[in-house]
């Protein structure tokens, strides 16, 4: 009944916050002038996520593989942060955190898939989620709790780990 409990506020906590996150996000995006490239990039967003979602629901049987190399994708992308010139840094000021809105959108979809596979989908979204704040942490040589990378990141972090004890004594698996 705990573990249902945990996986329950775990899984539903973010997802109302990913919704919430994305609304904001959208709404900061249309308030930037160039409406076409706002429209963009909530497409850009919104269609992987929902391709992402149908593929939770089907259950697709490679799914596993998707998630897995999406989120060794983004971890390495967070990774290269640590090496890019000041091109990338002025980028990603200029446009927002994009890497964190794509790590967003991949744990959105795992923290779904989670209801299924519960301990490997917990223990991506929190990878995921935790490489932003590391990398921050070795550029800047602290952590830095009042940013963008913060706010998306630490959300994750706890809706995994209340995910990840759910399944303690579980087989990662179905367990409702």
């Amino acid at each position: 009944m705990a573990s249902r409990l945990l996986k329950n506020i775990g899984i539903w906590g973010y997802l109302i916050f990913g919704v919430l996150a994305l609304l904001f996000i959208f709404g900061e995006t249309l308030e930037t002038p160039g409406e076409l490239s706002a429209y963009l990039v909530i497409a850009l967003t919104l269609i992987p996520l929902a391709l992402m979602i149908v593929l939770v629901i089907k259950e697709v049987l490679y799914l596993k593989i998707v998630f897995i190399v999406l989120s060794i994708f983004l971890v390495l992308l967070n990774l290269t942060t640590l090496f890019t010139s000041d091109w990338w840094n002025e980028f990603r000021n200029t446009n927002g955190p994009v890497i964190g809105i794509m790590s967003l959108v991949v744990s959105f979809a795992l923290a779904l898939w989670a209801r299924v596979e519960t301990r490997l989908a917990s223990l991506l979204i929190i990878l995921i989620m935790i490489t932003p704040l590391l990398t921050e942490a070795i550029q800047f040589g602290r952590f830095h709790f009042g940013g963008s990378t913060s706010a998306l990141s630490v959300p994750g972090i706890l809706a995994g780990l209340l995910i990840l004890l759910s399944t303690l004594g579980a087989s990662g698996k179905r367990s409702s």
